[in-house]
């Protein structure tokens, strides 16, 4: 009784932090940590304090996100569970970016997560690790070494069927190919995690990707467009409470529809915002 209420709270659990109701998540995982403690189930209890920190760290409490993480880790490899093992190295090495700001202790975790995920063949631990590695490399202004261990990364969540990593790691990708000006690339990578966020019912996270799909459209001088998604990204803030946010949005959308457009042959000023072609060389406007 005890291992299948178990697996109906994490299942009920990961999928409020797919949707990014990590409070109720929270619960989820506190329960299931109560009912395996009770049994004595220490496969159990081990994923439970893993999801319970997960579930705090969204929350970004941070200090007690890393009490569980901590407890995990000692339980599965008393346990030698090495995927276990590999998750809970890269979460510290994840607290370790976010507490300390130590980048190096940060990439020595994810380096030790990821050997352990590789001994294993644990490939959804490879790949989160790398994504975690490129992560920090992207933080250290490592572009192109980032860029590399995201690759890797997005092409083993590919092999796994790993959309949780998959996501994130796409997200980084599209930052990173945004830092150097690559606007095309940037924007697919965008529109793929959008389309995973809008399936999964991830209000907050759409709406991170909405704003940034704006800011790539700007920069490709597409401005209507991008004013359609700060209005998806605006419309989204409201309907999670997110006042500051839609207001922003709000503001962004405006001032988008009204920015000025110039023609990339030419450089002729083009006021009308429809036009999809140059009134002056006849080009295309992109």
């Amino acid at each position: 009784m005890g291992e299948k209420m178990d697996s109906r709270l994490f299942n009920e659990g990961k999928e409020l932090i797919k949707k990014g109701d990590y409070k109720q998540a929270e619960k989820k995982f506190q329960e299931a940590l109560n009912l395996s403690t009770k049994d004595s189930n220490i496969r159990g209890m081990a994923e439970s304090e893993t999801y319970l920190g997960i579930s705090l760290q969204y929350q970004n409490k941070l200090k007690n996100a890393k009490e569980h993480f901590e407890k995990a880790l000692k339980l599965h490899e008393e346990l030698n569970y090495k995927p276990g093992i590999s998750r809970n190295y890269t979460n510290l090495g994840n607290l370790s970016l976010l507490l300390e700001k130590d980048y190096e202790k940060s990439i020595e975790l994810h380096q030790k997560a990821l050997e352990i995920a590789e001994k294993a063949k644990d490939i959804p631990g490879q790949s989160r690790a790398l994504t975690n590695i490129g992560y920090v490399k992207f933080r250290q202004q490592k572009l192109e070494d980032a860029l590399n261990a995201l690759e890797k990364a997005l092409e083993l969540a590919n092999e796994a069927g790993y959309e949780d990593t998959k996501a994130t790691a796409l997200s980084n990708i599209g930052i990173i190919l945004f830092t150097m000006k690559r606007y095309e690339e940037a924007l697919e990578k965008h529109k793929e995690v959008a389309e995973i966020f809008e399936k999964w019912g991830n209000k907050k996270r759409l709406a991170i990707e909405h704003r940034q799909i704006g800011l790539i459209l700007e920069n490709l001088r597409q401005h209507p467009e991008a004013a359609e998604h700060y209005k998806k990204a605006e419309k989204l803030y409201g309907e999670i409470g997110r006042k500051r946010e839609k207001k922003m949005m709000k503001s962004m959308s405006e001032t988008s529809k009204t920015r000025k457009r110039t023609c990339p042959s030419c450089g002729a000023i083009i006021m009308v915002p429809e036009l999809l072609y140059c009134p002056i060389c006849n080009k295309d406007l992109k």
